[in-house]
């Protein structure tokens, strides 16, 4: 992220061009990994030492998360660049750790993963609509999360899916729209 303006972080924290490094960071992972090698797992010592390390991220990703506060001068000043970095690595070690892609692979982390892009678009107009301040109080908080993972969940059995079973050329069909085809 941008090094923001004294007393002003939010153009740090939502310009789309210091916000690009998690997108990049992703990227690069998917181009390092190509889908053939995603098979390809570690044995022995070194499947112990990236379980290991694989687990070392994830506290350390966890931990930051947990103390990412609005006040926290950090996060626009490289902080949600270590994120992107951390996250980029944990991927990549999933990728070759059969067993933490079995830790990770549950049925309840498969169900968030598969409604993580619908979160993310949604939970900023739900801030919005509560009222950011507002978000910080226990009850608020569980309205917004309630709210977001509702309609991230309405996003994905009514959008997402119709869509990525549709067949190119018949989206019209498969949304329930009348074909144009002749």
């Amino acid at each position: 992220g941008l090094l923001s303006v004294v007393g002003e972080t939010s153009r740090a924290l939502y310009g789309t061009d210091t916000r690009a490094s998690g997108f990049l960071l992703g990227a690069l992972v998917a181009l390092a990994f190509r889908p053939s090698a995603w098979h390809e797992r570690a044995t022995g010592a070194r499947a112990r030492r990236l379980r290991l390390l694989g687990l070392v991220l994830l506290a350390a990703l966890f931990a930051l998360v947990v103390a990412a506060t609005p006040q926290s001068v950090w996060v626009p000043r490289g902080g949600l660049f270590l994120v992107a970095v951390l996250t980029a690595l944990v991927i990549a070690v999933v990728l070759r750790s059969a067993e933490l892609d079995r830790m990770l692979g549950v049925a309840p982390l498969r169900w968030l993963g598969r409604r993580s892009n619908a979160i993310y678009l949604w939970h900023w107009p739900v801030v919005v609509m509560i009222g950011a301040p507002a978000v910080s109080e226990p009850p608020m908080l569980a309205l917004y999360v309630g709210t977001t993972v509702v309609l991230a969940d309405v996003t994905y059995r009514f959008v997402v899916l119709p869509l990525s079973r549709a067949r190119p050329g018949d989206g019209a069909k498969q949304m329930g729209q009348p074909s144009l085809a002749v």
